[in-house]
């Protein structure tokens, strides 16, 4: 799994690759049925941006 930390300043952004591909808000992050290996990168990602948004 890939993941990217982006904000979009204008217009709308189009995933072209993967047949599950999904933009997910931190809030949605639950949301998803995770692999065993995504769970550290997940929770990783989860406190990172807990940190740099205040969330």
């Amino acid at each position: 799994m890939e993941c990217f930390i982006c904000k979009v300043e204008k217009g709308d952004l189009t995933l072209l690759e993967h047949e599950a591909k999904k933009w997910l808000s931190f809030d949605e992050l639950d949301t998803v049925d995770w692999l065993p290996a995504d769970l550290l990168v997940v929770g990783e990602l989860r406190e990172y941006l807990g940190e740099v948004c205040n969330i």
